[in-house]
Order: C-alpha cells, then structure tokens, then sequence
C-alpha cells in the first residue's frame, strides 16, 4: 500500500485499514467493513447469512434504513462495564438517529471489492467520509447517477442492498469527535465527486480498479 505516515498527516485512517484488512486475506467470497464504535446485537450474523446467500449477492449496508441507533453517554458507560455482555434490545432510550452516511458497516463481496478498487486512503484519513465516497462508487456501477448532490436520494430505488427485510439494528457507541483540520478540503472533494457526470465517475471508477490491482499485484 504506498502510503506512509507522512500522508495521513499520522492520524488513523480506517480506509487504509480496510484495504489492509482486504489484502490480508484474499481467500473468501465477502468482507466486513465495520466501525469499531459500533455494537451488533447478539443475533446479527445469523440474520446477515441470510443477505448473503442470495443469489448474486455484490452488497449490502448491513443495518436497515440508512440509521444507526445511538447510545448516549450513560449507556455507553453501561456496555463498557458489563464488557458488552448485554442484550442491546432492552436497552431503554436508545434514539434512532437520522438517515446518514451509508458507511459504518457494509458486506461487499471480493469481486465488488475489486470492480471500485477499494477504499480511498489516497484522498481520505482521520475523521472523514470515506465511507460514502466508497458507497457513492457501489451505487455508481449499479445506476446511472449524474451530477448530483448526493448518494442518499437513491435509497428507494435499491431496496436490495439494505438490510430491511428482516431489519438489522445496529448500536452507536457515545464518543468525543476527534476534530480533522481538513474535514472540509475533503468533504469538498467527496461533494465534487458526486456531482461529476455518470460517465466521468466511471472513469475515476475504472482507473482506481486498476491502480488497485497493480498496487496489491492480482
């Protein structure tokens, strides 16, 4: 992966992981890309295998409705001493947050993976939105989305890849936000990318492929 410390500014970057976490093992059919700051609910993988055994699976955001469930910061606290041995549907005043960024937890298969070149840690580190950047390019290679301002109004269209039927709840952990000066050069990148003409976010499409496959020598 050619890139080093010195181009993350040294900050976390979970697109680099991701990638990593592909490149690591190349021998399955599909991958779990999951924030760490979020809780599955204990049925979660039995529920999943269902999505994944369709026929022609490519992927899916693996909770329903584009919304996390957030904990507040009590709640937090309570999985935390309980080392996450709780049932997180009893808890009480969970509130369910807005539709937003598709990204905190997404099945994609390897061929998927392959097809948009992973995830972007050339453009995005730190606190950023990598994750809707890579899901704008899943949406991409399956309609036709031209100059527009974001990925989000196509979620009736593509009922398929999300996990509403059954639904899946999945838990946001309370943290402090770790502030990226260069939240807003990035999200300025990402909205450019959006509104590009279909045609033009294809060929970003198809050179990151390659570039991504030369890069991990497949």
């Amino acid at each position: 992966i050619p890139l080093n410390d010195s181009e993350t500014d040294e900050q976390f970057s979970p697109a680099l992981t991701y990638n990593t976490g592909f490149i690591s093992n190349q021998n399955v059919k599909n991958y779990i890309f999951h924030c760490v700051d979020t809780l599955v609910p204990h049925d979660f993988f039995n529920i999943l295998r269902g999505y994944l055994t369709q026929d022609n699976f490519s992927w899916l955001q693996n909770f329903s409705g584009k919304s996390l469930y957030y904990l507040n910061p009590e709640q937090t606290k309570k999985i935390y001493e309980l080392k996450g041995l709780f049932n997180l549907r009893v808890m009480n005043g969970v509130e369910k947050g807005g539709p937003g960024a598709p990204g905190g937890s997404i099945t994609v298969s390897k061929q998927t993976l392959l097809d948009i070149g992973g995830y972007d840690p050339e453009l995005f580190y730190g606190w950023a939105p990598e994750d809707s950047f890579f899901w704008t390019k899943l949406i991409t290679t399956k309609r036709k989305i031209d100059a527009i301002r974001s990925c989000h109004i196509y979620s009736h269209d593509m009922p398929e890849v999300y996990a509403d039927n059954p639904p899946i709840k999945l838990y946001h952990m309370h943290h402090e936000h770790v502030p990226n000066y260069k939240w807003t050069e990035m999200h300025e990148l990402h909205d450019s990318f959006w509104s590009f003409p279909h045609e033009e976010k294809k060929k970003y499409i198809e050179a990151k492929s390659k570039k991504f496959l030369k890069d991990i020598k497949i």
